[in-house]
């Protein structure tokens, strides 16, 4: 099991019924499906902002309520809401000071630095959150996502509403995290979005996987 990235077995809660999969590092995979499948809830299952009611998560080996385990994840959910009024730097540098309290090695200057250009967001750190359009909304998600090289990123519905350009330059950052080892596990409804970048797929109905392989 350690040699997974991210382990879900058999995990049911509501919306959710006896899911399992696993996800080795540097490994892209998609959960998909329309609305009310139990996507947004598996993926809260993974992030570890939802306890099962059955079933075990893993993230590297270690019990996902380990607190130690959930240092390794990055969460960007469905519609992320940020304090419009602050500034992009200055909110990165607030996450970013909750990770420095838990390792006073890493700088929190250097830590949004660092989540700035990987998610392309190096022009835009001056600017209010307000200000941001949706494309690069969804960078700052993506910014908070992997604030201190997290080695998990769970993506819920990612790519929806963003146009081509947006979507193919996000494709390759992603792409780019994944070539260095982290291990992403995304959400959506329409499966054309995941296509170039998600090896395989897991499709839910009724919080069931009813189909699994490759996309």
């Amino acid at each position: 099991m350690t040699d997974y990235a991210l382990t879900l077995y058999d995990v049911a809660v509501r919306g959710v019924r006896g899911v399992s999969l696993a996800l080795m590092p540097g490994e892209i995979a998609g959960v998909v499906g329309p609305a009310g499948a139990g996507k947004t809830t598996l993926l809260q299952i993974a992030a570890g902002c939802v306890r099962p009611s059955r079933g075990e998560a893993w993230v590297w080996g270690m019990p996902i309520t380990d607190g130690l385990a959930r240092r390794f994840i990055g969460y960007a959910p469905d519609h992320p809401a940020f304090p419009q009024a602050l500034r992009v730097r200055e909110l990165l540098l607030y996450y970013a000071r909750l990770h420095a309290a838990l390792d006073p090695e890493r700088a929190p200057l250097g830590l949004v630095r660092e989540a700035l250009e990987l998610a392309g967001l190096g022009a835009a750190g001056n600017l209010l959150v307000r200000e941001l359009g949706y494309a690069d909304l969804q960078r700052l998600a993506l910014a908070q996502a992997i604030l201190g090289r997290r080695r998990v990123l769970v993506l819920d519905e990612f790519f929806t509403n963003l146009d081509a350009i947006a979507r193919r330059d996000l494709r390759g950052r992603i792409a780019r995290l994944a070539a260095e080892g982290v291990a992403v596990l995304i959400a959506a409804r329409d499966p054309a979005v995941l296509e170039r970048l998600a090896a395989r797929a897991l499709v839910l109905r009724e919080g069931r996987v009813v189909r699994a392989g490759a996309l």
